[in-house]
């Protein structure tokens, strides 16, 4: 196997990353299902929880290392980057700071940290995920050639999202005062007071607790969920969907709460914007706002309906600017607030490639 860059530089500079002692491994930061290509090695020092390499053809192309350490107090995730690059980073041979990110990831706060490095021989570039789980500080640390850095990035950031498995979060008590928009910034139902706003950034109906779902399978990235000459879509779908139809343009599952998923892909932005017109006529529209997913967004509108019987429907339809792909999700309204989680989990997820 032929290794483009030495670990060893990124062990010899992690080593403070990780001085004290080791985290509790209740409610930890844990890896899924590994996607094609990635792979895990035997970590060159304890001060190192996991290693992993990603490689094609035999090479290895990129690399990440998974750290934690219990901090003396609570920090935000930028106090525990800049106590970061303060004590560890310029141990990096010729570290060269580039950028801070803050990202929003799975319903977290984050912080995405690049820079530049050297192992004596390549010019190396790294990309930092720092999360901060009570007083536990997490960093997952990616690094490739500064060359193929731009080709791997999309990678990097699909681990993150599909692959990293956080224990369920308890939502915190809501202040009367609060706006009515979240920091995610989607909708509201009309007739829904403010306190019922949660963390998750989806509009909330009735009175159940949310649950969020970290185990979700992937696609296979060969494959995607739908595809058309011109494009792919890619997506993780929340664990026990399946799908029921398929033709050219859409796909169709029955997913978990009750809820049917559309995923549709279009020729292009006019097309698109006529089917979600037609499948959206005569319902009652909630809202329009924008769900930031790390470093995209994406425009949710929020529709009510009357389903069977009298029962009223939540439907929300979720496309990407620029792109012939839309998502749709229909589910009884009083099933919405526990499904928050999945929801967004899976339109964070959707990757759309051109060909």
């Amino acid at each position: 196997m032929r290794r483009l860059f030495y670990s060893v530089v990124l062990v010899s500079a992690l080593l403070t990353l990780a001085a004290l002692p080791g985290a509790a491994t209740g409610g930890e930061i844990t890896l899924g299902v590994l996607p094609s290509g990635w792979s895990e090695g035997e970590p060159a020092h304890e001060s190192i929880k996991q290693y992993l390499v990603y490689q094609e053809k035999g090479t290895v192309l990129a690399e990440l290392l998974c750290l934690e350490e219990e901090l003396p107090e609570e920090m935000t995730p930028e106090e525990y980057l800049e106590a970061v690059k303060q004590n560890s980073m310029p141990s990096f041979t010729e570290y060269a700071p580039l950028e801070d990110e803050p990202a929003m990831l799975h319903g977290r706060e984050a912080i995405v940290h690049r820079f530049h490095f050297s192992n004596q021989r390549d010019t190396l570039k790294g990309e930092m995920y720092v999360f901060v789980l009570g007083e536990t500080g997490y960093l997952f640390l990616f690094d490739t050639t500064d060359e193929w850095f731009d080709k791997l990035h999309p990678k990097f950031l699909s681990f993150v999202k599909n692959v990293l498995r956080f224990p369920e979060q308890e939502v915190a008590p809501v202040v009367e005062d609060e706006e009515e928009e979240e920091e995610d910034g989607l909708p509201l139902v009309e007739d829904e007071e403010d306190e019922d706003e949660d963390d998750n950034g989806l509009p909330i109906i009735g009175d159940e607790e949310e649950e969020e779902d970290d185990g979700l399978p992937s696609f296979e990235e060969d494959e995607g969920v739908i595809s058309s000459e011109n494009a792919v879509v890619f997506a993780t779908l929340p664990e026990g969907a399946e799908e029921t139809r398929r033709d050219d343009e859409e796909v169709f599952f029955e997913g978990p709460d009750e809820s049917q998923i559309f995923i549709v892909l279009a020729d292009g932005p006019e097309e698109i914007s006529k089917v979600v017109e037609q499948r959206v006529a005569g319902m009652r529209k909630q809202g329009t706002s924008t769900l930031k997913c790390g470093d995209h967004e994406v425009t949710v509108v929020l529709y009510s309906e009357k389903g069977e019987g009298g029962a009223k429907n939540a439907v929300l339809a979720a496309g990407w600017e620029g792109t012939g792909a839309a998502v749709g999700i229909r589910l009884p309204q009083k099933n919405y607030k526990g499904a928050a989680g999945w929801i967004k989990e899976l339109l964070c997820s959707v990757e759309i490639e051109e060909r």
